[in-house]
């Protein structure tokens, strides 16, 4: 009789914690329910808004607007990914030689080889300048290098006697 009694009061404490912690994790499964929802919509308003931004960025490439350097244009040339192919479409736009691509963007010829070839990528800074030169029409793109209308070799200076 003794061990119908213990087996039964253990069985009534065991029910009795159960409900217990049924009790006290219900709270806690609501919250972390209404949390992973509210997580999910986050996530798709996120996603809706990566969609916009890319949308205008699209636009604005369309529209052929230069961007002066900014602290935006800043933000943006992290954003952005560089494409080896795009940079030298946008070097053969301007019917630039590596040279003047080089002068315009603030680096050597042989760096902008190299990035057309895809065998090293820009810098932040230099990337922020590509970004702030993108899209600039070729005549102001001759002004900033200080070439104006002259194209081709300048000559040499005779050496002085």
């Amino acid at each position: 009789m003794a061990t119908n009694i213990a087996a039964l009061l253990k069985a009534e404490i065991t029910r009795l914690s159960r409900r217990e912690i049924r009790a006290a994790n219900e709270g806690l499964q609501r919250a972390s329910t209404a949390h992973r929802s509210d997580i999910a919509a986050l996530k798709r308003r996120l996603s809706a808004l990566e969609q916009f931004v890319k949308h205008i960025a699209k636009l604005l490439d369309k529209a052929d607007i230069a961007v002066p350097i900014t602290a935006s244009a800043a933000g943006e040339a992290k954003q952005r990914r560089f494409s080896p192919a795009r940079f030298a479409a946008e070097r053969a736009r301007l019917n630039f030689s590596a040279r003047q691509m080089g002068l315009l963007v603030g680096v050597s010829q042989a760096v902008i080889y190299a990035w057309e070839s895809g065998n090293a990528r820009p810098n932040e800074e230099q990337m922020q300048r590509v970004v702030a030169r993108r899209g600039i029409k070729p005549e102001s793109a001759l002004e900033a290098i200080g070439e104006g209308a002259v194209s081709g070799r300048a000559k040499r200076k005779a050496p002085a006697a």
